[in-house]
């Protein structure tokens, strides 16, 4: 880990098994099952199976036309495999076809099923929230963390562990957080924080991009009272205001709430009151 002296010795062993082996499953389970019918394609029990635990199935025919294609998972659903920890495992992950007759049956392995669970939204927003302190703040010497640096950090949270059910829990914080310095991590908090505290006394999360501004969003209610502009890292990152519906929809993005105030907000106040009556307006 950059910065760091490690002398650990072993071998890291991402969790690629979570994958690996549904797949011979899934290998097994079409040549039983499947591929032994000599019914048309329309009566194989393709449909019923679905997905094969970590396998997505599709049939071509001889012209590469897709017949058939797995609806999507349902496990892990919307969970997105970091690209630094996908790549880790891509090498295990070729699709296997098995042929039969003028038909081709493809099984995909699915790298959703190698997520590790702790590696959330959270984490992804900690990590653009160091890159962008790197690039506001070049006099802290922040080391940014590039693709290449997220592989080293996967293989630290993986250390020792020879398997996905080992490494799925593992928790990733404790290992990111040793990318800084504790001086570092002080000012992280104090001039990124992930929650910002409005004249209103009220908090409002900060979402973090790799490009632009930070963005605060709220509800309208919960920016009654409060005005003018929002910045970062005592004045140098300006903020923008996302002012959301009762619904949580956007229905502005400004960087001035005064101006909101007084141009935006009497032309959606008297709709938006017929349409949640039951809210404060003022």
């Amino acid at each position: 880990m950059r910065g760091k002296s490690r002398a650990r010795t072993g071998i890291v062993r991402p969790p690629w098994g979570a994958v690996r082996s549904p797949t011979r499953v899934g290998t097994a389970y079409v040549g039983k099952e499947i591929l032994r019918e000599s019914a048309p394609l329309a009566e194989w029990p393709i449909g019923p199976a679905g997905r094969i635990r970590a396998n997505a199935l599709e049939v071509v025919d001889v012209a590469g036309q897709r017949l058939y294609l797995s609806p999507p998972p349902t496990y892990k659903q919307g969970r997105v495999v970091p690209a630094a920890f996908a790549a880790l495992l891509a090498p295990e992950f070729a699709a296997r076809p098995i042929e039969f007759g003028t038909l081709t049956v493809v099984i995909h392995p699915d790298p959703s099923r190698s997520v590790i669970d702790a590696w959330d939204d959270l984490v992804e927003q900690w990590i653009t929230r160091v890159n962008r302190m790197a690039e506001w703040f070049p006099e802290l010497e922040v080391n940014p963390i590039r693709a290449e640096d997220r592989a080293t950090l996967i293989e630290q949270i993986c250390y020792g562990e020879r398997g996905a059910r080992a490494v799925k829990d593992k928790q990733v914080m404790p290992v990111l957080r040793e990318w800084l310095t504790a001086e570092q991590l002080a000012v992280l908090d104090h001039y990124l924080p992930e929650r910002l505290v409005m004249a209103n006394g009220r908090k409002s999360r900060l979402t973090y991009r790799q490009e632009g501004p930070p963005v605060l969003s709220a509800r309208i209610q919960e920016l009654y009272g409060v005005e003018g502009t929002f910045t970062l890292g005592n004045g140098r990152v300006p903020v923008k205001i996302e002012v959301l519906a009762p619904n949580h929809r956007p229905i502005q993005v400004t960087d001035d709430l005064t101006r909101f105030w007084s141009e935006m907000y009497p032309k959606v106040k008297a709709e938006l009151s017929r349409r949640y009556p039951r809210h404060e307006w003022r």
